[in-house]
């Protein structure tokens, strides 16, 4: 179970009330009945039946929506909003963005119990198995890797896969593995955002856009990451703890080589106010958009950047 709560409203996660809740005994089938359906459930708690009501008043909810997250074809478990400073009608935005994380996470766990199978399944084959990054390095091996080259597993994820190829045929496996791995229309996004729940959305967006993504919790983890990657893209909160998104803006600019081609930096930030656009720029930024953003916004806004620096002089 996690929680995200406000600034200035209480954590409930651990009141003993809330653990170990049995939905059916407690007054909530309902919730059962509907969220195993597929379906979301909204509304006012008080217009909500009485034996939904102990536990969501001891909280002070006032209003909620709660959407189902599935692994698979299983119901697993809910996602929900809830708000306590006042009722609350859910904006279309508010419920697709709740829609979009449920659909993520439950996504997120159905890939990884299909990759263990996987995995467990590879374990038990005799030809060799190999899993590489975008630069040549191993990620797995599977136990036959041992009967090969005589070192186990652990031993050579991290190295690169011509650390094990004759001299001679180096340059011609890493040609192949750059060809293999190029798709056109893939760009390499760097994320810079400190909201869990954002990190979610935003790397689901971007994912069903066909791009790989890396997220920074903050400027400085960004800063650090883009001294050792290249990216296509850079999408910058502009607020964050540590290290803001202008100064790690004018960090990694102040850092870029000479003749090294230009990464985009996109602030993408709430904050609307007066002047903001104006600082980003000045910090070094290309452009600005405010969030939320819809995802066909995103998608006009990746083109024009990555296509503006694959055109650009080195």
């Amino acid at each position: 179970m996690y929680e995200w709560a406000a600034p200035g409203v209480e954590p409930q996660i651990d009141v003993p009330e809330l653990q170990h809740i049995d939905m059916i005994a407690d007054g909530y089938g309902r919730w059962i009945s509907e969220l195993s359906a597929g379906r979301s459930l909204s509304g006012d708690v008080e217009e909500f039946p009485a034996s939904e009501l102990p536990l969501l008043q001891m909280q002070g909810i006032l209003s909620i929506v709660l959407q189902p997250i599935f692994s698979g074809e299983r119901w697993w478990g809910l996602f929900g909003f809830d708000a306590c400073d006042a009722r609350k009608t859910w904006s279309k935005a508010e419920t697709d963005a709740l829609r979009i994380a449920a659909e993520s996470l439950g996504g997120a766990m159905n890939n990884q119990a299909l990759a263990n199978q996987m995995r467990r399944r590879v374990d038990l084959l005799t030809e060799t198995v190999i899993e590489l990054d975008e630069g040549c390095r191993i990620r797995f091996v599977n136990p036959a890797w041992r009967a090969l080259v005589g070192l186990e597993p652990a031993a050579v994820v991290g190295r690169s896969l011509t650390d094990f190829v004759q001299p001679e045929y180096r340059l011609a496996v890493e040609a192949r593995h750059r060809i293999a791995g190029k798709n056109p229309g893939t760009r390499r996004i760097l994320l810079v955002e400190d909201n869990q729940f954002n990190q979610l959305v935003a790397s689901h967006v971007l994912g069903k856009l066909g791009h790989r993504v890396e997220v920074a919790a903050n400027g400085r983890i960004a800063v650090a990451t883009c001294a050792r990657e290249d990216f296509d893209l850079i999408l910058m909160d502009c607020h964050m703890p540590e290290m803001d998104g202008f100064e790690a803006t004018r960090t990694i600019r102040a850092r870029q080589q000479p003749g090294q081609t230009r990464v985009p930096i996109v602030a993408m930030t709430a904050d609307a106010i007066a002047g903001t656009r104006q600082a980003c720029l000045d910090a070094g930024m290309d452009d600005y958009v405010a969030k939320p953003v819809t995802k066909d916004a995103l998608e006009a806004l990746i083109e024009r950047w990555t296509r503006a620096r694959l055109d650009q002089p080195k």
